[in-house]
């Protein structure tokens, strides 16, 4: 009803991820995510945003460099592909990199989460059966708000491999 405002918010909650900005950002990443999930005249300009967050450039731009909040990116990219699949195609190989490369495994689960939340056909196998295969014992928190569930790592891979989430399991 009040685009300007919208877009006016949608900005705000980037800028409290920014270093600039002096925030640390908790939270941000899934509420920024959900606006874009429950407003579809917000996906299109302001999806890329999100992305942006786990993509290193190696300069002065918005990647996360703190792992711990970068951990609530792939969540959020997870949560608004669960939303918005058709998006998957152009987020696919960012995740399929953090999968494979990323140094906190954290990061990697999420990672995984998110790939595996679009259709078979564009996640990565190799990228999830290598992470499963290395038996990462840390445990990922993933909520839907209701229920929440708590997966090792590579127990995460392997769910997505096999086309299901943790979600699909019975909560713990």
């Amino acid at each position: 009803e009040h685009p300007e405002q919208a877009k006016d918010v949608m900005r705000r909650l980037m800028w409290r991820m920014s270093e600039e900005s002096g925030n640390i950002g908790w939270g941000v990443p899934e509420a920024y995510a959900e606006i874009l999930v429950q407003c579809d005249a917000m996906t299109k300009p302001f999806c890329g945003m999100l992305l942006t967050t786990i993509i290193d450039l190696g300069r002065d731009d918005n990647y996360c460099d703190n792992d711990v909040l970068r951990r609530s990116c792939f969540f959020a990219i997870g949560r608004f592909l669960q939303a918005k699949p058709e998006f998957g195609a152009s987020i696919r190989q960012y995740l399929r990199k953090a999968v494979a490369e990323d140094k906190d495994p954290f990061c990697r689960g999420y990672a995984a989460w998110a790939l595996g939340k679009l259709p078979s056909d564009l996640n990565d196998a190799f990228a999830l059966r290598r992470l499963a295969e290395e038996d990462c014992p840390e445990m990922c928190f993933i909520t839907d708000g209701d229920r929440n569930w708590q997966c090792t790592v590579s127990e995460i891979a392997k769910l997505a491999l096999a086309g299901k989430a943790p979600e699909d399991e019975p909560a713990r």
